[in-house]
């Protein structure tokens, strides 16, 4: 996205993708979206990843547990 030449380049980056970004929380119509958003684009999708793979983690641990209690 840093390399996009114009705002509808810009834009279009954005736009095409809808799903992570709106799983990460961050709806800007992408009329509005510059390129001084992208920082805080940035870090609502690794938030959303971070998050994501927290979970996971946890019910990794979760699964673990209930098989050493099992044995």
């Amino acid at each position: 996205m840093t390399d996009a030449s114009t705002d509808r380049e810009l834009q279009d980056l954005y736009f095409s993708i809808y799903d992570e970004r709106e799983a990460a929380g961050f709806i800007l119509p992408s009329n509005i979206f510059k390129k001084d958003h992208i920082p805080l684009l940035q870090s609502a999708l690794v938030n959303n990843m971070v998050l994501n793979c927290r979970d996971e983690l946890d019910q990794f641990i979760e699964g673990n547990v209930i098989l050493l209690l099992l044995y």
